[in-house]
């Protein structure tokens, strides 16, 4: 669903969450299982209409911290510097009252401007909740502000804390979510603010389709070699990104069925020693999910509309 669809529906309480691409975002859905690495509360000022009207309630690392800024160029901005990050809304099946909304305003004005915590104090404060344990916050991560949000609004209990919940609690696969009774999140819904823009045409292939030529002959292929000396040395953490350009036969209806037919596609690599090899292929026409663990290696089919994780 396109942005200014459903933000005239959007109000306070509803959810956003985000896949994002960066290697911080890959460790996430890593360890919780989830194709979700961020999540965000919407806010509507005033109760008054309007996408002017959207605010964005969430602690966003690295620069950003806890902040409470306008919903749509957030996401003007998020969808740019992150090339292939997609969000995706969930909305509280009601309206919360007044009471509700002042006590979230008075804890938006609490903790507006504290920071995103540093890794090792995040797991900590996660760690240490897991076991009952309340920590002194001066800091936020996104899911702990979202969590502590809805318990202030009395739409969540206290109990488990706050530094429990991650991204993927807010999410449709977990069930167990304690709202009050009658109170729910609808469906998770895709949204994108693209424009439309030019049509991607998908080629049509036939069993009588031409092997594509390749313009470079082998004589010019690169030749490797094996190294005498110690394997390089890599870094324990590292992302790329990678510019595919491989062959494929030519369109049956291709008027030139002579010049080989390219199918463009990017390729996000992200690794970390020790716990998986990520690879998400993105083509004209279909994207994939390649994910290597210790555990062995699974690919999935990406939708364009909202990639997920890999079958587990």
């Amino acid at each position: 669903m396109h942005f200014d669809q459903i933000a005239p529906q959007l109000k306070t309480g509803d959810i956003i969450l985000f896949h994002g691409t960066t290697s911080v975002s890959a460790i996430i859905d890593a360890l919780f299982h989830s194709p979700f690495s961020h999540v965000a509360m919407v806010v509507r000022e005033g109760g008054h209409p309007g996408n002017d009207n959207l605010y964005i309630w969430q602690s966003f690392e690295p620069q950003h911290g806890v902040v409470y800024e306008p919903l749509e160029p957030f996401l003007e901005s998020y969808v740019k510097t992150e090339a292939g990050a997609t969000f995706t809304v969930r909305q509280l099946s009601m309206t919360p009252d007044a009471q509700a909304v002042a006590k979230l305003s008075a804890f938006i004005a609490q903790v507006k401007g504290r920071p995103f915590p540093k890794l090792l104090p995040w797991i900590a404060d996660y760690l240490l909740g897991t076991a009952g344990i309340a920590t002194n916050e001066t800091t936020f991560y996104c899911s702990e502000l979202v969590a502590q949000s809805f318990m202030d609004m009395g739409l969540l209990p206290p109990k488990p804390l706050a530094t429990t919940y991650v991204p993927r609690s807010f999410s449709a696969a977990n069930a167990g979510l304690t709202l009050p009774q009658g109170v729910s999140f609808g469906p998770e819904i895709p949204v994108t603010l693209d424009s439309g823009g030019a049509p991607v045409f998908a080629a049509k292939f036939t069993s009588q389709g031409r092997p594509a030529v390749d313009p470079v002959p082998p004589s010019a292929y690169p030749v490797f070699t094996s190294n005498p000396r110690h394997a390089p040395v890599m870094p324990d953490a590292w992302r790329a990104t990678v510019l595919l350009h491989p062959f494929a036969p030519p369109p049956a209806d291709d008027p030139h069925p002579k010049s080989p037919y390219f199918q463009m596609g990017l390729a996000a690599i992200d690794y970390v020693k020790d716990l998986f090899f990520s690879v998400r292929v993105g083509g004209c026409e279909e994207s994939w999910w390649y994910m290597v663990t210790p555990e062995g290696t699974t690919r999935c089919r990406l939708t364009k509309a909202r990639p997920g994780p890999p079958p587990t």
